[in-house]
């Protein structure tokens, strides 16, 4: 700083030469070019007004020393440009350069370095945005931990102790994340990826998949245009043995796919198909169903038969009718079975409605055979009569 001041003081000197507006006090401010000096030496110039300052007990207090220069016209040390020394306690001496009032650059003693700060408290630590045109970088023994590129393309790196890359994420390209867990909404990660609005305190079944979880609903959303599909894929795009499940948006179908044979499973305006892509019935099943129990809730049942005043057709009419059609009246024929299927509910009841009339038409006979039984019998006793 002494040197400084010899320096300044030259200076003074060479240009009092050629001014008579100067003044050296035996104590108390000097001034050159100036009568009325503010600081310990002011220097002033004649002409546009702009000023040097040597000071102490100055900007903001005591603890300072510096060289002030002042702009055109200025007079208040609030428009001061300065460059001063803190002669505080050894942990933040330093050098800073700024104004009167704020510091705009600060080099402590013990290697920390402000950028709007008087103070700072790391080894750069800056007050405001930051901004480069290539690559910073955090070391750690030689190799960067976390580096962040300002190419065209930007992108995040980070590498752990070993110096392997752990994450990346690229503005224009390929972004990953390797070890550890991701959480989204949440800290408190339960798996590789946990999504989370709001922890619902439930456990996941494995943590190496992904977390959707809320206390409410937990939604994970595919959203394509009107005319798009979305699919969820299992096992490997070239394998025989794979499986999605798909959406047709188009034409509001839902498609489960297995071993790369479409329609083994679908879903179209509440219709369920089992082997069928289009199904047209609310369960439409192209194979054989197995089961220990089928119930079918029908209307109709045909108790009605056997009401007194059902009428029941003639055997002559039923015989006509099989000779021309081939086939009971009431019930389908092989060829619209064939073409339509067949209605359980509905033949159930058909058939258990030809059985009724059956059990009448025996019902009528066994009675026809009575009376003829009955007539033989007396027939028999008058032949034996005439004997």
């Amino acid at each position: 700083m002494k040197k400084i001041y010899l320096t300044l003081l030259t200076l003074c000197i060479t240009s009092a030469l050629f001014s008579q507006t100067n003044t050296f006090p035996t104590s108390g401010n000097a001034g050159i070019g100036t009568l009325s000096p503010n600081s310990i030496l002011e220097v002033k110039s004649t002409g546009a007004g702009n000023q040097i300052r040597i000071w102490d007990h100055s900007w903001p207090d005591d603890s300072y020393v510096g060289l002030g220069i002042y702009g055109s016209g200025q007079t208040s040390e609030l428009a001061s440009l300065g460059f001063r020394y803190h002669i505080g306690g050894t942990s933040d001496n330093g050098i800073q350069l700024g104004t009167s009032t704020s510091a705009l650059m600060t080099l402590l003693m013990n290697g920390k370095v402000g950028v709007g700060r008087s103070n700072p408290s790391y080894k750069l630590h800056v007050a405001g945005d930051i901004r480069g045109s290539s690559t910073v970088s955090v070391e750690k023994n030689g190799n960067y931990r976390v580096a962040l590129n300002g190419q065209s393309h930007g992108y995040i790196i980070g590498t752990n102790d070993s110096n392997e890359s752990k994450f990346l994420i690229h503005s224009n390209g390929t972004s990953y994340m390797k070890g550890g867990y991701v959480g989204i909404g949440t800290s408190t990660t339960l798996s590789r990826l946990h999504v989370s609005s709001a922890l619902s305190g439930g456990t996941p079944y494995n943590t190496d998949g992904i977390t959707i979880d809320n206390t409410s609903r937990s939604v994970l959303q595919m959203l394509t245009h009107n005319t798009g599909d979305q699919y969820l894929m299992f096992g490997d795009v070239d394998k025989a043995n794979r499986a999605w499940v798909g959406y047709n948006h188009n034409i509001d179908q839902m498609n489960f796919t297995f071993h790369n044979t479409a329609g083994k499973f679908a879903f179209t305006n509440g219709n369920v198909g089992i082997g069928v892509a289009d199904p047209s019935e609310q369960l439409e099943v192209n194979g054989t169903i197995r089961s220990k129990k089928v119930k079918v809730e029908a209307t109709g049942w045909p108790d009605y038969v056997f009401a007194p005043s059902y009428e029941l057709r003639a055997l002559s009419e039923v015989e006509d009718h099989i000779k021309e059609n081939g086939h009971l009246p009431e019930v389908p024929s092989a060829k619209e079975i064939e073409e339509k299927g067949l209605d359980l509910g509905v033949m159930d009841a058909t058939l258990l409605k030809k059985v009724e009339e059956l059990t009448l038409y025996l019902i009528d006979m066994k009675k026809e055979i009575e009376v003829l039984k009955k007539e033989n019998r007396e027939l028999k006793l008058e032949v034996r009569a005439k004997k």
